[in-house]
């Protein structure tokens, strides 16, 4: 290549060649010319940035971030902020490097950020050590309270106590996200103890944010106030509510009248289920009352006890037949995700032929050949409407895998007569 050909590449090609280079490479290269110069003051380049503390040098990386967000700040849509594992010897100073960022980085008055994400935080498990962890928490309330314009909020697994996690939210709706908060990813957000729905504080917080249109979170921390908070500003803005179910709840299970009031006022709301193992050692059934808004359901056997997944295996026909019955005109998606299970065969083709407006189906489980030739038939007779399939069986013999291969182009030709999905059929080994 001519030497001056760099200088008619299109700004799309060097813009790419940019993105794959690191920081202090970004610099050398935009030294070369003044075309390169221009294409580093790109705000493309500087959509996302990942600020990791660790024991390594983190007042430097203190330093350096704040350096970044003052002079692309005003670029930056996306910011995560994480830490390695804090020990007795470092978490004083990494729990002195955060504040410092944090503080200094709400006090940039340019700062435009949109996706705010907290990783690897883990406040129940990683930091022991109180002053540390107050340290984290009152300078992350400063740093939200001052974000101008944060659509997203993702704090999944910071595993806080309720106070502290009422403090992180009630900063959040102090500042001008009760107005811009769009999602709100906070499974998880509280110690596994802790259920927050029974606390008026928490409850009082979670009801202050007003736009909000998807909600993943667990269930134990929505309750009849927060769902009327959602119906009443939200309405029909509001799209997808996703829940995790993976302690016992009974104590505070959702009314149906309470759910239908929710979906009366919600009517373009889509509720998806997560329900792991450990939700089996109490009534499952209960739980799943016919106001909820249902379309999709997935029931996952890890990680857990053993005595979980006996619960699970004890609950899960009776389950399935529930679903079959109470959710027949809504349910959309089924996803099993069993490593080890009892026959479920006839349950899942009841399933099958009661849920009508079942579109996607996802096993990961045993299954007999059979019930696979019966699905392909099923499918082929036009008496189900599957667009995406997708099939990982557990344990099978040498004959039946061929004979599996045999049924699957029947079953992918049946599916993807849709113009959808790819269907995937795998043999998992024991």
């Amino acid at each position: 290549m001519d030497p001056s050909d760099w200088n008619v590449l299109p700004d799309l090609v060097l813009l790419e060649v940019f993105s794959q280079l690191g920081d202090e490479d970004r610099l050398t290269t935009a030294l070369v010319c003044k075309n390169w110069h221009r294409i580093f003051q790109s705000p493309q380049l500087w959509r996302t940035r990942r600020v990791i503390f660790s024991a390594e040098n983190p007042f430097t990386v203190a330093t350096k971030s704040l350096g970044f967000l003052r002079s692309f700040g005003k670029n930056l849509k996306h910011l995560t902020v994480g830490f390695s594992t804090p020990t007795f010897r470092n978490a004083k100073q990494i729990s002195k490097a955060v504040e410092l960022f944090f503080r200094k980085a709400s006090r940039i008055s340019d700062l435009r950020i949109s996706e705010f994400t907290l990783q690897n935080a883990n406040m129940e498990v990683r930091w022991h050590f109180i002053l540390s962890r107050n340290r984290i928490v009152s300078a992350l309330c400063m740093f939200l309270k001052s974000l101008q314009e944060v659509s997203l909020i993702n704090l999944i697994a910071a595993k806080m106590s309720l106070t502290d996690g009422c403090r992180v939210l009630e900063s959040l709706g102090r500042g001008k996200a009760y107005k811009t908060l769009k999602t709100a990813f906070i499974e998880d957000m509280f110690q596994a103890h802790v259920s927050p729905n029974r606390h008026k504080r928490y409850t009082s917080a979670i009801t202050r944010f007003k736009s909000i249109s998807w909600m993943y979170t667990n269930y134990d921390t929505i309750n009849s106030v927060i769902l009327s908070n959602i119906s009443k500003h939200m309405g029909k803005k509001f799209h997808k509510l996703t829940l995790t179910i993976d302690s016992d709840v009974s104590s505070n299970i959702i009314q149906n009248k309470d759910w239908n009031d929710f979906f009366n006022n919600c009517q373009n709301v889509e509720v998806v289920l997560y329900i792991y193992a450990s939700a089996f050692k109490q009534d499952v059934p209960s739980i799943l009352v016919s106001g909820i808004p249902l379309k999709e359901i997935d029931i996952v056997s890890w990680p857990s006890t053993e005595s979980a997944r006996r619960a699970l295996e004890s609950q899960i026909s009776r389950t399935l037949g529930h679903i079959s019955t109470t959710f027949c005109h809504r349910l959309e998606c089924l996803t099993l995700h069993l490593d080890r299970n009892p026959p479920i065969d006839s349950d899942l083709l009841l399933v099958l032929r009661r849920c009508q407006h079942l579109k996607e189906l996802n096993l990961y489980c045993k299954l007999k050949v059979e019930t696979v030739q019966a699905m392909c038939q099923m499918q082929q007779q036009r008496m189900i409407d599957l667009h995406a399939i997708t099939l990982a069986i557990h344990g099978l013999s040498e004959t039946e895998w061929r004979t599996l291969t045999a049924v699957r182009v029947d079953l992918i030709e049946a599916v993807s007569r849709r113009k959808s999905r790819l269907l995937c059929i795998g043999n998992v080994e024991n």
